[in-house]
């Protein structure tokens, strides 16, 4: 063999061997981009998979996005008009009445006396807030008056007057149920509910207030009684002492006439004995004086009778 088929077969064997590395590679590559487009087509049809879950729903506990559009759409339809970025103008903090400039078209012209449940709406300082159910009083242009539907405590006042907006006008409380199978939260009737339950607890407190005058009243008019009395007690007292003051002043006036008395009667029982000594004493002498008045007649009468 000749040395430039030596070379020849020489550079075959290494275009050979070239040829059979790129190949080895190009066939890893084959299999690798093989198994990445298998592998990204299965995550497509996942993908798809899932979007339809997400367009169609998995079930009635789980609804799509087109049930929910639908579900939205109802709602919207259901929710009545909205009037929003109403501006308070004037708040009346006495009645309750206000008058707020809305930026949206006014009304159908029969709105007056149509009511309107009034938000604040939210803001970067805090949540939306219910303000109340109002009237429309009176409508110019996109003035509109509005006048509250019940009385309105202090509290509800006080935060209509604070809130200054902007507010949320809307004909049909949010979350009022369209049909019996909506199964959301009738709001309306839980505020109607609160609103009969605060008119019994008002009435019930105007009761109780009541009846705390007329215990604070007869409370009063014990105490007084009881000063009346406790002044009595005083001058019960004081004049007990004066009562037993002067029964010690008697006592003692009486323990004086008792000693005076025992002396008197000392005195007299010594009187009686020297008087009974007396006469006694005085009816000796006298029978010795009669003895000797008798002696002396006799001898006088022996005397004359003698020769």
């Amino acid at each position: 063999m000749s040395t430039w088929n030596k070379v020849l077969v020489g550079l075959v064997m290494v275009v050979a061997l070239a040829y059979w590395y790129f190949a080895a590679k190009a066939l890893k590559a084959r299999s690798y981009w093989g198994q990445a487009v298998q592998k990204y087509e299965e995550a497509i049809a996942a993908t798809r998979r899932q979007q339809e879950l997400l367009m169609e729903g998995e079930s009635e506990d789980k609804p799509g996005v087109r049930q929910l559009a639908q579900e939205v759409h109802r709602l919207v339809i259901g929710r009545g008009r909205v009037w929003r970025g109403s501006v308070p103008k004037v708040v009346n903090p006495e009645t309750g009445e206000a008058t707020v400039v809305t930026q949206l078209p006014v009304p159908h012209p029969d709105a007056l006396k149509a009511q309107m449940f009034v938000f604040q709406e939210p803001t970067a300082q805090g949540p939306a807030v219910y303000l109340g159910e109002f009237s429309v009083a009176a409508v110019a242009g996109q003035q509109w008056q509005l006048q509250p539907v019940r009385p309105m405590t202090d509290d509800e006042r006080e935060r209509l007057r604070r809130n200054r907006g902007p507010w949320s006008l809307y004909e049909v409380m949010p979350g009022e149920p369209i049909d019996s199978e909506a199964g959301e939260v009738d709001y309306l009737v839980l505020l109607n509910d609160y609103y009969r339950q605060r008119v019994y607890l008002d009435d019930l407190i105007a009761a109780t207030t009541l009846d705390a005058d007329a215990v604070e009243r007869a409370e009063a008019s014990a105490r007084q009684g009881v000063d009346l009395l406790q002044k009595e007690i005083a001058a019960t007292k004081a004049d007990i002492q004066a009562m037993q003051e002067e029964y010690a002043l008697v006592a003692k006036h009486q323990a004086e006439l008792e000693a005076k008395l025992a002396e008197l009667q000392d005195a007299i029982q010594k009187t009686e004995q020297a008087n009974r000594a007396a006469a006694s004493e005085l009816a000796r002498l006298q029978l010795e004086a009669i003895q000797r008045i008798d002696a002396r007649t006799s001898k006088l009468a022996q005397v004359g009778l003698a020769p």
